[in-house]
C-alpha cells in the first residue's frame, strides 16, 4: 500500500490512510486475483508487481488511453495480464487468461 508516514514531531504514530478510490482499486485487484487466478495475493506480492510495472521491467503489451497500459507479468510461475495505471502507479485489474489485445489504430 502507498502510505505517507506521519511527521516525526506528531504524537500520532498512525499513517495517513489511502484515498478511498485507491483503496477501492486495491480491493478490486485482490478480488480479481481470487476470481480469475484462484490466488490470494499477499500485499508483498502486490507491491512487488507494482514495483516491476513502475520500473517497466515486465513485458509491455499494449497502451490503453488515460495513462493505462497492459502488461504481462510472471506471478507464481504463470504469466498474467495486468492493467496498470501510471498516474497513480497502481494495478487497476488482473485480466482473464483469454483476453485479447485490441488491434493497433492506424493514423491517417
Amino acid at each position: 500500500m502507498t502510505r505517507r508516514p506521519a511527521p516525526d514531531d506528531d504524537e500520532s504514530a498512525a499513517f495517513e490512510p489511502m484515498r478511498p478510490r485507491l483503496e477501492s482499486m486495491r480491493r478490486h485487484v485482490h478480488r480479481r486475483s481470487r476470481q480469475r487466478l484462484g490466488v490470494r495475493l499477499t500485499e508483498d506480492e502486490l507491491l512487488e508487481l507494482e514495483r516491476r510495472l513502475a520500473a517497466r521491467t515486465a513485458h509491455f503489451v499494449h497502451r490503453e488511453g488515460r495513462g493505462r497500459s497492459l502488461w504481462d507479468v510472471v506471478l507464481r510461475g504463470r504469466v498474467v495480464r495486468i492493467v496498470y495505471d501510471h498516474g497513480v502507479e497502481q494495478i487497476v485489474t488482473i485480466l482473464p487468461d483469454d483476453c485479447r489485445v485490441p488491434p493497433a489504430r492506424r493514423r491517417a
